[in-house]
């Protein structure tokens, strides 16, 4: 389906339906559906395309917003979801940056909400710093202290 996101999606599957049955497809669609992937193909850095995946997980809180026609709470759920490995776009995307796969403005053009996205990924990128600084001072320590003491020749007399 060509849709955004899993919640676009939902709702373009009971949109099929003629509005008297609408609420029956939502019951039916929480109890008998696994999940939902959407991706979206972005221009990898270092040629060709990789895919930025989201992956929504239905469990019983994503059941209960898909059965009370709540799509705009399903995005939170995903972004909440990780225990369930849910992903939602923001994170897919986030992930491509900070590995440097996909480039900072193609990744902001792409995401559902642009300005969010930006405010994530300067989180993201101080974390990613300050993770890179945390991992070089222990490597720095683990030197340290694997370094034996110079040794003195004892001269015989």
């Amino acid at each position: 389906m060509h849709t955004v996101d899993a919640a676009e999606t939902i709702g373009r599957m009971v949109e099929f339906f003629p509005e008297g049955k609408q609420q029956m497809i939502r019951s039916i669609m929480a109890g008998v559906l696994c999940g939902i992937i959407s991706q979206r193909l972005l221009p990898r850095i270092a040629g060709g395309r990789i895919a930025a995946v989201e992956v929504m997980v239905t469990n019983s809180r994503i059941a209960d917003l898909i059965r009370d026609n709540q799509p705009e709470s399903i995005t939170d759920a995903i972004e909440e979801g990780a225990f369930f490995d849910m992903q939602s776009f923001t994170q897919a995307l986030l992930d491509l940056v900070v590995t440097d796969n996909v480039d900072q403005e193609i990744a902001a053009n792409a995401a559902t909400n642009r300005h969010d996205f930006l405010v994530s990924l300067e989180r993201a990128l101080k974390q990613r710093t300050a993770e890179e600084k945390r991992v070089e001072e222990e490597r720095k320590a683990a030197e340290e202290a694997n370094e034996l003491p110079a040794l003195r020749v004892a001269r015989a007399k």
